[in-house]
């Protein structure tokens, strides 16, 4: 669903519960995107709806590692066969992206259906990113105060994505904070049952 403002379509805020119906959107995409990314290292399912419990907006986040040297923006063509809209690294968006992540996004009109992040192997997001999903998989407390925030967010902010992301900005700064610590505790953990 969208509105029309100063000519521009405006694509809806929906979180909906938790569906496994999007393990499946996931593995669908992923297969489609393994003709165009053949040399990957590793395919991730990131964000929200990789998260069993957590509610989210219904698009489909994938992570996709690739061997250093490979040209990105030499496989726009290909990804645009797919019908995946090219962003580049959209460092000038009103939301800036990172530098070094490359983003496309799959729409149905105004709705989002996938978003691929691609970065090259020893990108800084690949753990942040892994990190977040794995804590609030393994947290029921925060997964549910995560997706009553973003509820909430959805509802005040129907048709303003920006007003969205912003309201979120220090819960996932949280969570980021909150996932490092984790894993730190991870680690001593495994590097104490490893030395025994």
């Amino acid at each position: 669903m969208s509105v029309q403002e100063d000519g521009m379509q405006k694509r809806r805020i929906e979180v909906e519960p938790w569906s496994t119906e999007w393990a499946a959107r996931y593995a669908e995409a992923r297969v489609a995107l393994e003709r165009v990314w053949p040399e990957a290292r590793a395919w991730h399912h990131i964000g929200s709806t990789a998260v069993q419990g957590l509610s989210a907006k219904p698009t489909i986040d994938i992570l996709v590692v690739l061997p250093r040297g490979i040209d990105v923006e030499a496989r726009h063509p290909r990804m645009a066969e797919l019908s995946y809209d090219c962003r580049g690294e959209c460092l000038d968006a009103p939301q800036p992206g990172m530098p070094g992540r490359f983003y496309f996004v799959l729409r149905d009109g105004s709705v989002h259906r996938v978003h691929v992040h691609v970065v090259h192997e020893g990108h800084f997001e690949i753990e942040l990113l892994l990190g977040v999903r794995d804590y609030l998989r393994g947290n029921a407390d925060a997964r549910a105060r995560y997706g009553a925030l973003k509820t909430s967010l959805a509802r005040a902010n129907r048709y303003d994505n920006f007003g969205y992301m912003r309201g979120k900005d220090a819960a996932v700064r949280e969570l980021v904070e909150a996932a490092r610590d984790w894993q730190r505790t991870l680690n001593a953990a495994i590097a104490g049952e490893e030395a025994s």
